[in-house]
């Protein structure tokens, strides 16, 4: 489900540029914003509300597969609840992107680096870009976010589990 702001189209501001943003006539940089800009070819919302009643839910991604995630290049945010058996069948990195697993409910159980990490709810996780890893087993139930960013197609496999 999908709640848009009934301003949501008017989320630009109209802000007097100078004449040079990158040199003002008194030699300063302005740093002020101009205008919010959208990341993917969608217009701008101020605010989403999307239900997390799924098995997965893509709450924030390049391109989300429904309209209530929000479409964005810089952010990709899942939501998952595992009830059965769930692990990675390859290790992988991301070349350009960050991620954060924050596990809410159960644990998961990672190798990092080679490296084997449990993450209990209530903690969280970061592996750099980069960095190798794969989700090697859940405690059931479990759920979480897993955060990434830029959002980008940039898994590289390293290895079949």
């Amino acid at each position: 489900m999908v709640s848009e702001h009934p301003a949501a189209a008017t989320t630009t501001r109209n802000v007097p540029e100078p004449t040079n943003r990158k040199n003002r006539s008194d030699g300063r940089h302005d740093r002020r914003r101009v205008a919010s800009r959208p990341t993917c070819h969608t217009a701008p919302m101020s605010f989403r509300r999307i239900s997390l009643d799924g098995r997965l839910t893509v709450i924030a991604a390049p391109h989300p597969p429904t309209d209530d995630g929000l479409p964005s290049d810089r952010l990709q945010v899942l939501h998952w609840r595992v009830d059965e058996p769930f692990a990675d069948d390859v290790t992988h990195f991301h070349r350009d992107s960050d991620e954060v697993y924050v596990v809410l409910e159960g644990a998961v159980e990672l190798e990092v680096d080679g490296v084997p990490v449990v993450v209990p709810a209530g903690e969280a996780v970061t592996v750099a870009a980069g960095v190798p890893h794969a989700l090697v087993a859940v405690r059931r139930p479990a759920r979480g976010l897993t955060v990434r960013g830029p959002a980008g197609d940039d898994k590289v496999v390293t290895g079949f589990r």
